[in-house]
C-alpha cells in the first residue's frame, strides 16, 4: 500500500502497543511514522517494543515538538504517494483506506478524501463499547476555495486525518512556520513579514490586545517595534468593533487569525470581513 501513517504519541505507551498491534493482526502493508516525544524512559521503552514487528515497515523518530512541528522536522521521511495523520488511539481499516485511494486514483482534482468515521466509548473495566458516535465530517467540493474554505469553518473537523495527496500534504506542511519562526506575539511576527515583502501600500493591524499574551505590554511592543513601516496602522480595537472603520469592497487582502484566540465563531467574523473585500481580492 503506497501510504504512510503518521503517529505523533507522547507518553503513551499503553496506545502505541494496541495500535502496533492492531496494525500487525490485519497485515498493514504501508508505512508507519511515530513521531515520539515521550520522556527518555518511555521513548526507550517504547523503541525496544517497535521492534518486535519486524514485518511492519515503521519508522520510529524522536521529537521534542507538538504534532504539527513535529510533522514539518519529519516531513522528508514521507515517501509515499498518500499520507495520513492517526491519533494513537485512531484506527483505519484497510478496505476503507483501498477505498479511499481508490476514489483518488480516480478523481485527480480531489487532495483528499475519507470514509466515515466512528467514536466508542469504552468501559475501561472490561473494555466492553458502551456507546458509539458518528463523528464524520462534510464534503467540500466547491469550485471555489473561498466557499470551501467558508464551509469548513461553518463545521471545523480535522482533515489531518483525511488521506492526502503526499505532495499537496507536504506543500502545506512547509508552509507552517518553524518552531524557531514563531515569537511571543504572533501578530507582530505575522505583520512585520508580510510588510517586509514591500507588497502593500497601506497596511492595518488590528487586535483589541484584551486578553492571554496580548495585553498593554503587547499593544506597546508592537506599537513601538512597527512604528518605523510608514504604511502601517495599529488599531486597537476587536474585529467588530473595527469594521465601521473601513467602507465595502475597500481592501485588496485580509488575514484573519481571530479563530485561534476567541475560538470557533459560526465563521461570523470571515463572514462580516468578506464585504470589506475588493472582488478578486484574497
Amino acid at each position: 500500500m503506497d501510504l504512510t501513517i503518521i503517529v505523533p504519541t507522547k507518553n503513551r505507551f499503553y496506545f502505541i502497543k494496541k495500535i502496533l498491534n492492531y496494525y500487525n493482526n490485519i497485515s498493514y502493508t504501508g508505512k508507519l511514522l511515530i513521531l515520539d516525544s515521550s520522556d527518555n524512559k518511555v521513548f526507550i521503552e517504547q523503541q525496544k517494543y517497535i521492534k518486535r514487528f519486524s514485518n511492519i515497515n515503521i519508522s520510529h523518530c524522536y521529537s521534542k515538538f507538538f504534532p504539527n512541528f513535529a510533522i514539518k522536522e519529519n516531513i522528508d521521511k514521507i515517501n509515499t504517494k498518500y499520507v495520513l495523520v492517526s491519533g494513537d488511539d485512531d484506527y483505519y481499516l484497510i478496505k476503507g483506506l483501498l477505498t479511499c485511494i481508490k476514489y483518488l486514483d480516480e478523481n485527480n482534482d480531489i487532495n483528499s478524501a475519507r470514509g466515515e468515521s466512528y467514536l466508542f466509548e469504552l468501559n475501561r473495566r472490561n473494555n466492553y463499547v458502551t456507546e458509539i458516535h458518528e463523528y464524520n465530517s462534510y464534503n467540500y467540493l466547491d469550485s471555489s476555495a473561498w466557499i470551501r474554505f467558508l464551509n469548513f469553518m461553518k463545521h471545523p473537523r480535522a482533515i489531518n486525518t483525511n488521506i492526502w495527496r503526499s505532495k499537496v500534504f507536504i506543500k502545506c506542511m512547509n508552509d507552517y512556520l518553524a518552531f524557531d519562526e514563531i515569537t511571543k506575539c504572533p501578530d507582530r511576527y505575522f505583520s512585520e513579514k508580510m510588510l517586509l515583502s514591500n507588497k502593500f501600500k497601506l497596511f492595518y493591524g488590528i487586535d483589541s490586545y484584551s486578553e492571554f499574551q496580548h495585553n498593554d505590554d503587547e499593544f506597546i511592543k508592537t506599537k513601538n517595534r512597527l512604528a518605523k513601516y510608514k504604511n502601517y496602522t495599529l488599531i486597537r480595537k476587536n474585529f467588530s468593533e473595527a469594521l465601521k472603520e473601513f467602507n465595502n469592497n475597500y481592501f485588496d487582502f485580509i488575514y484573519i487569525d481571530g479563530f485561534a484566540h476567541s475560538g470557533n465563531d459560526g465563521g461570523k467574523t470571515l463572514f462580516d470581513w468578506s464585504h470589506k473585500l475588493k472582488i478578486g481580492g484574497i
